[in-house]
This record gives C-alpha cells, structure tokens and sequence, in this order.
C-alpha cells in the first residue's frame, strides 16, 4: 500500500548555492537559483548498496520500441523546490481498426534505456510513477494535454531538473510510458527505480584498520587531518547521533524520507559509511574515518528496508549543495545509469560540489560510459587486488580499500563490512582532506589530481576494473598544498548538429546542440535572430522551436554555450528558411484510416491517417473530445501519421478522435470519427 509523504521546499532566490566552506547545516531553506531550463514561456510547474549512461531522445524500432532517457537539470533564479514522494513500504501495439484492442499488446518488446543490463531490469520501481523531462519551448497546456492523452496526471515536480511526476494506472505504467516516449516536447520518460543497500558486517571488531596504511594516510595526517568547516554529505539512511566516534562531528542533518530533522538511521548502513569517511580522530576512542575532523551533514534518504528512490537521492544532492556541502556521498546503486541522480550530481559539481558513488556489488561488467558529472569508486582487498564483488567498466574512474573495513556500528560499537559502499566514503573523505588543505580547487581539477596521483593498478593507464588506480592520499595532499587554480578563460566548444545550416524549416524543428567544457557547461542559450529563446542547461542540449511563429522566409538561429566559470563561446550559427508560400489558398486534406468511425475501442489504439497538400505540410494535431492528445511537425506533400492512443483513462461511451492538419502557409483542414469504448 503506497504511503504518501509530501514535503514543500521554497528558496529564497538571493541565496547562493556556491558552496560556503564556514557555514553549518540548516533546516531546509527558504530558495535558491539552482539552475533551471527555461523557455519563452513557464515550464509546468536484495541489491548491492553502491553503484551509472549517455542521455538520449525517443526513437521508435520495429519490433522493439525503446525509450531513450535523460534528465538534464535546469537553471533559472527564484525557484519552488516541490518534493512529493511517493514511497512504497516493501522491500529493497497491435494495430487497431474496428475491431477492440488488448492493452498490453503494445508492450511487447517496450524496454526502458539501461534495462538490457539485468541488474538494472531487475530493480523495483514505483509502480505508480513515470518520471519525465519535457523539452524547452513546450507550453504547460500541451504538456498536460500529453500527460492526459496517455491517461497520467502532474502531481508534483523537481523543477531544478525539469522532470516532472505522473501518477499512472500501475497496470498502464508501460503504455502510459510508450505513449508520452512517441511525443514531440518529451525528452525523456523514467521509472523512479528503487535502489537497495544489502552491506552487512563479518568480522567483531579488531585492533587495526589496515585501508589507512594502503591509503598511505598517515603520511597525509601529517599534512592534514580535515578542517570542520569541510562538510562532508552522507546521504544514506541515516546515521546513529550518540555513536561516540561520530556525535562530535556531525551536524544537524535532514530526513528526506519523512519530510523532518530526524536522520536517525533506521538501517545501519549510514552509520557504518559515515565512520569510513569521517570517524573522529585523535580521540582515544575506536576508530579514525578518514577525514576525522570534519564535519558530517546526515540526510536520510531511504526506507527502513534499506531502498531509496532515484526522487530522494536526486532531491537530497540538491538540498546538501543549498546547505554548503563541500563533498556528497553516495553508497546506493546500481547508479551508473540513473539519468536523475546523474542530473541532480551535475547541478551539484556545477556548484564546485563533487559526488562520489559507489561502483556496485555485483561482480558484473558493466557497459555504462564515464560519467562526467560523478566519481565512481570500486573496492580492492588489502593486497591491491581486486574485490571480487567490485563492478567493472568505462564508468569506474577510482579505487580504494573496500573489504574487512572497521567501522562505526549501528549497535553504537564497532564492525566490519565489505563492498563498494565503503570504498565511496573513504575516497570521500580523501576528496575532504585536499578540500581541507584547498578549498578553492574546481571539482575538475580535483578530480584530475586524484587520477594523477593514484597507483596504477592493472593494465597501464586507465582500465575498466580500477580505473585509473588505487587512490594514494599522502601523493593527493602533498600535491594539492601546492596547486593553484590558473584562471579559466577557455570557453566551452560548441557545435549545432540539427538542423543543417540552410535548411528549409516548417512547424516544431528539434535544434540539437553539441557543448563542452573541463570546468562543467553552465548552460546553452539558443536565439532566434539576435533575440534569446530558449535555454537548456545539461547534455543533450535538445530545443523545440515552434517555427510556426515565426515569419515565412530567412532567419538566423544562434547557440552560445556559457561554462561554470562564466566564460562564453563564440555564437555557432545556423540559417534556416521557414516555409511558406504566399498566394497559397488550398488547404490541405486529412482522411483517418483507422480506427473507422463506430468503431469500439480499448486498451491502445494505433491510430492512423493520410494528409496531403499542394505545396508543403507542416503539423498534424490529434485531438480527443476536442482536447489535443499530441502533435507532430510533417513535412513534404503527402504523409501518412499514426499515434498510440491510450484509451483505457476515457469514460464508457462515445468519444470524438479528430485529425487537425496545418500546411506552411497556415492553412488547415480536420478529420474526425466517433468511437464507443
């Protein structure tokens, strides 16, 4: 049975999210310009605990349809932060004419990017949920007409990622999802998977904690033992406030779970990633973290059983960069392919914050690519081998010591565990020793030092089982105390990939744009004829520009992509010519195909029409009882269009499916037919 927890965040639209090193948590804020997509108009408002993919656009296959997914954040000033989780307490199309349709036939083959990895197929999700992301330059009218038309409905939204919540039928989820992935204004389509944490002790405790000598941390200590205004984030769940070797360093924390101050930890695991990363030291109890005189920002993040959703992962990143977190931690997974969490850990390293997550514990090799915006940490034995639960691939950048780790205990004592969730925070608190000894170094240029300083482990250079090696913290400090950032004056490197310069344009035209930079892409601002458009803020940087505002003949479309530090590149052109042809006064033709008029109607209806016109066409718009269910642009002078129409959120009775058609001239005809259901 679902139980509903809502919380309502606003931030004040002065507040910084640069990180402020001197500043202690707080409560959740009142707002703050976490970056956000914008447009001319308003947006619409039994797993290993450790563990990510390239973002993608809708694309349909036969026989195989396959929803390609992405969750950029976004970037504006002044924003609502509104959080509804929608957590569960468990544990971790046929065509169709007259004749009636099965719903579920359409979901043959229909994958979600990321499931051909089993363990990723095998994670649960919310079974009432989609998560989307809308493209810049769709209006909220017609994105609530997309979300009706495949029967979902908006009940909440992370605005600073512009993915917007939908409530489904559980039984609809797939076809609900198939629907809005064949519409034009949605980039992306999700399921709000559900990621387990199953780390468990073996071993009472021992006198020695061998990581510390394979990190070469005593050489570091000399150098620095962490600072406490370096805060170091552990989103996990929760962690015990009265342990002895924890309560001096932590601050006031957040349950995002509950929606409260209580980051109790309910599980155990929290408790044990914060002692890796930043157990108190020098005094003269238990053990040392890493970084034991830095403080630790608790958040909640999971259920009792140990699962936390990709929606309170990605909304709590967001809430510890408003509250100064100089580092995030993050020991659930599988994570290499979540396009949210990914999303949210852009925004933060946008903000000079970096992420680490853990790699995974499944033994597996996995095929997900470096992520830019994230460090992936595998696990080694105390011989430098690796551990044979470490995941491996492209996307593994680091490792450090992940078996026999003595650590804090929920029992208020101390034990030992295994797995990548404890390699992550000890790399974290590594990260938090050099932003201790140099807070001002850019993540890029952390992340560099770390890989520069590591041992090589494995085949020479960089591999896909230790990435590139065994983190050696005496080498990192040492060379962090004497590093200075130059200034950063190159801008990112941008390139328009669509549409082609010269080309003849009609109804909505997809711009995609190609940027790049060391320090992080801020944004990517689109103008149409000197004039700024639209704004997207993560890659794929993708528009939709409605061409149908603008004039029939020549116009220029400039894109300039700003990086983090607030250089700009130069302006990448393209001229297009928006058709139209003057003098033309026949309007086009609409004929529907199927399904026939009288038809009776269930479950997922392929719908299907011919349109024609003398000159050129330029949109086609399905309607349902005179409420447009989608639109596309077509082009040329004769096309036949279809849509899946999900049928299963109308009312018993009869019901109204019309065909509009617009050619470049602006002249436009309809078709319509009357089905029962």
């Amino acid at each position: 049975m679902p139980i509903v927890l809502r919380m309502y965040w606003t931030f004040p639209a002065s507040s910084s999210l640069r990180p402020s090193h001197m500043r202690r948590a707080r409560s959740p804020p009142r707002s703050a310009p976490i970056p956000k997509k914008t447009g001319l108009t308003p947006a619409p408002a039994g797993r290993s605990p450790c563990q990510h993919g390239t973002s993608g656009e809708v694309s349909v296959d036969q026989p195989c349809r396959r929803i390609l997914l992405g969750f950029p954040p976004s970037r504006a000033c002044g924003i609502v932060l509104m959080i509804e989780l929608l957590v569960v307490a468990a544990g971790c199309g046929a065509p169709a004419g007259e004749a009636p349709v099965n719903d579920n036939a359409s979901d043959g083959g229909f994958v979600f990017e990321g499931e051909d990895d089993p363990t990723i197929a095998a994670l649960d999700y919310e079974r009432s949920e989609l998560l989307v992301q809308t493209l810049p330059g769709a209006t909220a009218t017609e994105l609530a007409d997309a979300y009706a038309s495949a029967g979902a409905q908006a009940v909440d939204a992370i605005p600073e990622l512009d993915t917007v919540v939908l409530a489904v039928d559980p039984d609809q989820l797939l076809t609900a999802a198939a629907a809005l992935a064949e519409h034009e204004l949605i980039e992306a389509v999700r399921k709000n998977y559900l990621y387990h944490v199953e780390a468990a002790p073996n071993d009472p405790r021992a006198a020695e904690q061998s990581h510390l000598d394979q990190l070469r941390l005593a050489e570091a200590w000399d150098i620095s033992t962490g600072d406490s205004a370096t805060i170091i984030a552990i989103l996990d769940t929760g962690v015990l406030p009265t342990h002895e070797d924890l309560r001096a360093n932590l601050l006031d924390g957040y349950n995002v779970v509950d929606a409260n101050t209580d980051f109790s930890d309910v599980h155990g695991h929290g408790t044990a990633v914060a002692g890796a990363a930043a157990a108190a030291s020098n005094n003269a109890q238990g053990v040392a973290g890493v970084c034991g005189n830095c403080s630790i920002l608790p958040v909640r993040v999971s259920l009792p059983d140990g699962r936390a959703s990709s929606r309170a992962i990605a909304s709590a990143v967001l809430w510890t960069v408003l509250q100064g977190a100089s580092v995030i931690n993050i020991s659930f997974g599988p994570l290499e392919q979540d396009k949210i969490v990914l999303a949210a850990a852009q925004v933060a390293r946008n903000n000079g914050v970096p992420v680490v997550i853990a790699a995974g514990n499944q033994g597996a090799r996995k095929s997900a690519a470096d992520s830019e915006h994230a460090l992936f940490i595998g696990a080694v034995n105390d011989d430098d081998t690796l551990a044979d639960f470490s995941n491996t691939g492209p996307f593994v950048d680091l490792v450090a010591p992940g078996v026999r780790i003595l650590t804090t205990d929920l029992t208020a004592t101390y034990a030992r565990y295994n797995g990548t969730s404890f390699s992550a925070p000890i790399a974290t608190g590594v990260i938090a020793l050099i932003r201790s000894v140099n807070p001002d170094l850019r993540p890029a240029t952390l992340e560099n030092l770390l890989r520069t300083t590591a041992l090589d482990l494995g085949a020479s250079g960089r591999d896909s089982s230790f990435g590139s090696g065994l983190i050696d913290a005496a080498a990192a400090l040492a060379r962090a105390e004497t590093t200075e950032e130059s200034p950063d004056t190159t801008p990112p490197t941008v390139t328009v990939s669509s549409p082609r310069d010269g080309a003849t344009a009609s109804g909505r035209v997809p711009v995609r744009v190609t940027a790049a930079d060391a320090a992080g892409v801020a944004d990517v601002v689109l103008s149409v004829d000197g004039a700024p458009a639209l704004t997207d803020s993560v890659s794929p940087y993708t528009f939709s520009l409605d061409t149908s505002s603008l004039a029939p003949g020549a116009h220029t479309l400039a894109v300039v992509a700003t990086d983090v530090v607030g250089n700009a590149s130069s302006a990448r052109t393209v001229r297009i010519t928006v058709a139209g042809a003057t003098g033309d006064t026949a309007p086009p033709t609409a004929a529907l195909i199927s399904p026939s008029d009288g038809a009776t109607v269930f479950g997922t209806v392929e719908a299907r029409a011919l349109v024609t016109d003398n000159s050129a066409l330029s949109r086609v718009e399905w309607l349902v009882d005179g409420r447009s269910a989608r639109s596309a642009s077509v082009a040329g002078t004769r096309q036949e269009v279809s849509f899946f129409w999900n049928t299963s959120a109308l009312s018993s009775g009869s019901h109204t499916l019309t065909l509009r058609v617009t050619d470049t001239a602006g002249l436009t005809a309809s078709a319509a037919v009357t089905v029962r259901k």
